[in-house]
């Protein structure tokens, strides 16, 4: 009797544990971000907003076993853009990175409107707008483009920062990076900048994002041009909100004069 049940035991490990190895793999080989988004967040609630903390991605290659299976060298993020909103958010970002004065003009108000017109209910186009505002003054403006840019926004990243000054106000923007892989390959060029930015009274900066696999990129690279970082840090969060705390704003790669220390990125996706 044994000699059947051993070689059916056989037959069954053979079969079970192939299986197992592979969701093993998967699950540790792949992002485990969960992208459910859930109703939307609203502003005058953020002060009970939960709040993730962050886990880091060392690669966002595929491992061995994953590689061999799917003949893809990068994972499947599950994020991505499309080419209309991606052009918009170089765009904006362009305009983040001007000085205060200029940023203020009625010129950059017309261009974000205009965005605005053409990618409806944009969430950082939004934001954008609640800080123009907010360098002119109007609490009742800036307050109904927060909201707007919160509610239309897929996530929000919280944050504390080392390098404010007494009333709270960033000294530099904060920008990061939400990298794309497109036909197995890594895109870079979505960057968000966030000029301008004050604490809340709770002592937080709050800022819509995309909900993604992201890294803190440098401000002052212009749209389309990423710099060139050996170790990239990236994170992510789970759910909607995710903080980061201001000892964990790790340096920018460096930048070096060397031309070759930057390099020109395709603007984002062809509408192919």
């Amino acid at each position: 009797m044994r000699g059947p049940w051993l070689v059916f035991a056989t037959l069954a490990l053979a079969v079970v544990v192939p299986v197992v190895a592979i969701f093993i793999f998967r699950a540790v080989d792949d992002p485990t971000d969960d992208r459910e988004l859930g109703p939307s967040l609203v502003w005058a609630e953020r002060e009970t907003w939960p709040q993730n903390q962050f886990t880091r991605y060392k690669s966002l290659e595929r491992g061995m076993m994953s590689s061999a299976r799917t003949n893809e060298k990068f994972k499947d993020l599950g994020f991505h853009v499309s080419a209309g909103e991606h052009a918009s958010a170089l765009r904006l970002a362009t305009l983040a990175r001007h000085d205060a004065a200029t940023f203020a003009s009625p010129a950059t108000r017309e261009a974000i409107d205009r965005e605005l017109a053409a990618e409806p209910g944009f969430f950082y186009a939004h934001f954008l707008r609640a800080q123009w505002h907010q360098l002119h003054g109007d609490k009742v403006a800036t307050e109904a483009d927060r909201v707007a840019a919160f509610a239309t926004a897929p996530a929000a990243l919280l944050t504390q920062h080392a390098t404010s000054n007494t009333a709270g106000e960033l000294t530099e923007p904060l920008a990061f990076a939400f990298d794309q892989i497109l036909h197995d390959r890594l895109d870079r060029s979505l960057v968000l900048v966030f000029p301008f930015l004050k604490s809340e009274p709770d002592g937080l900066i709050y800022l819509p994002v995309y909900k993604a696999i992201l890294r803190r990129a440098n401000p002052d690279l212009p749209a389309g041009v990423s710099e060139i970082d050996p170790q990239p840090r990236w994170f992510t969060f789970y759910r909607r909100v995710g903080r980061l705390a201001a000892e964990d704003h790790w340096p920018l790669p460096h930048r070096s004069s060397n031309p070759s220390s930057s390099t020109a990125l395709p603007e984002g996706p062809s509408s192919d």
